[in-house]
């Protein structure tokens, strides 16, 4: 059904166009690293490490940033005899600019499950380095990141037994006055103790992810975005999976420093249980979420 594919040629694959591509870099404006995560849990990842959209374009003039954001999401279907799906999201985000060309950043929330028990529970630490690329016109420009995912969650300290995982990931971006459109592609590899969690479920191994992300400004401080990403997932024993992501939102910016936003996601299998028929769907009432937040850039 599925042609199976060596996961040390797709690595390889990746990796090489990678480096064809960086190697016209030069230096071009720096922004803070926000990527999406690599797959290093046994689920799939979801298309927004919080509720919230973090608008970056004041913390990009910065040589120190820290921008921190507040979320709260609620699932829209009701389950029966339960209540509804809810939670909030804490994340900080801190970015320094070596240069004009190099960046780093570090990433870390903290989710509150307004559900249950009412657990609070951090999110694995992401660290990242970015290099800015091949600037093609004023419009249109390439840049390249590597990040590390350092196991501080307690499902892949203790569950899936997580010793790190690390991504490699590329973009291009095409940007005026009236859109910004940016295309990615990465690739993420984890590292476990084991190739099965605690339930004894096979843990992924590799990811592969294409994504899309477009911003429409309809004023100085209102703009529209959407985006959407397709992963690939090969398990330990390999097996793939294939996994999609949707968002859209509205975003405000009260200030330079001060945004908000509210938005809906929708993301899960992109196939059915028979593994054939399609899954994918930009709104469905069954999986699909609120999201609203507010972001600030000390």
């Amino acid at each position: 059904m599925f042609k199976y594919i060596d996961p040390k040629k797709l690595q390889l694959s990746v990796l090489v166009l990678a480096c064809v591509v960086a190697g016209h870099a030069h230096a071009q404006t720096t922004s803070v690293n926000i990527s999406k995560q690599p797959p290093s849990t046994n689920t799939a990842t979801t298309i927004n490490s919080t509720t919230t959209k973090i608008n970056t374009e004041t913390a990009e003039t910065k040589p120190f940033s820290l921008v921190t954001s507040l979320g709260y999401s609620q699932k829209i279907a009701v389950e029966e005899n339960a209540p509804r799906q809810r939670g909030t999201d804490l994340e900080f985000l801190a970015g320094y600019k070596i240069t004009d060309q190099y960046s780093v950043s570090g990433k870390i929330a903290l989710s509150y499950d307004m559900n249950g028990p009412k657990n609070t529970a951090s999110s694995d630490t992401t660290l990242g380095f970015k290099v800015n690329g091949l600037k093609i016109n004023d419009e249109l420009s390439f840049a390249h990141s590597l990040s590390a995912i350092v196991p501080t969650s307690e499902e892949s300290k203790n569950k899936n037994k997580l010793k790190f995982a690390i991504g490699q990931s590329n973009s291009l971006t095409y940007k005026t006055d009236f859109l910004t459109a940016k295309y990615g592609l990465s690739f993420s590899k984890n590292i476990h103790e084991y190739t099965q969690n605690a339930d004894r479920k096979i843990l992924n191994e590799y990811g592969l992810t294409n994504s899309i992300d477009f911003v429409v400004p309809v004023t100085d401080q209102f703009s529209v975005s959407t985006g959407g990403l397709y992963r690939m997932i090969l398990t330990y024993e390999n097996d793939q999976k294939f996994n999609f992501g949707f968002d859209a939102d509205l975003n405000y910016d009260f200030t330079e420093k001060l945004s908000a936003n509210i938005g809906t996601t929708n993301e899960g299998s992109a196939l059915k249980s028979n593994g054939t028929d399609s899954k994918i769907n930009i709104y469905d009432e069954n999986s699909s979420i609120y999201r609203a937040g507010f972001s600030y850039v000390y």
